[in-house]
This record gives structure tokens, sequence and C-alpha cells, in this order.
């Protein structure tokens, strides 16, 4: 099934993708796609699946017991920025 999708393109794009189909004697939209395709499969050979998670989360580096000790390294006497306040 095909979805129909609206794009704007730039003269000169335009102009390379009808040059393109004329010498290729393909329509302009099944060029279209086919770059599409290309340009997404080379994008994800790029992407390692757990880069964006490991982004957020870091690699291992901070404290080993930061999931048990959570509430003490925010805001308890391990905090850098509240732990003054709790210390006696």
């Amino acid at each position: 099934m095909m979805l129909r999708k609206q794009l704007y393109l730039t003269e000169e794009l335009d102009q390379k993708l009808k040059l393109l189909s004329l010498s290729l004697g393909k329509p302009v939209a099944e060029i279209t796609r086919q770059t599409i395709k290309i340009g997404l499969e080379n994008t994800k050979k790029k992407i390692k699946p757990l880069s964006g998670l490991l982004s957020i989360v870091g690699e291992g580096i901070g404290p080993k017991d930061l999931s048990k000790n959570l509430d003490n390294y925010l805001y308890g006497s391990k905090s850098s920025k509240w732990g003054r306040l709790y210390k006696k």
C-alpha cells in the first residue's frame, strides 16, 4: 500500500529529479522513493541501536549504589549540593 506525501523541493532538486527521470526512463515518484529508501538505509547503518539510551544514562559512570541510594544522592548526605544541609 502506498501513502501519499507532499514534499517541498528546491528548484535545483526538482530539475535534477526531472533529468534523472528522463535519463532512466522512470517516473519521478519512483526515483524519489528509491532515493529516500537508500538514504534511510544508510542512516540506519550509522545509528547504533543503543546509542540513544546510552547517551541518556551514560556509560556506567557514577556510583555503583546509585539505584539503591538515589534519594541520598539527590537530597541526602551523599548529595554534593544538598548534603551539607543534613551533615551534623
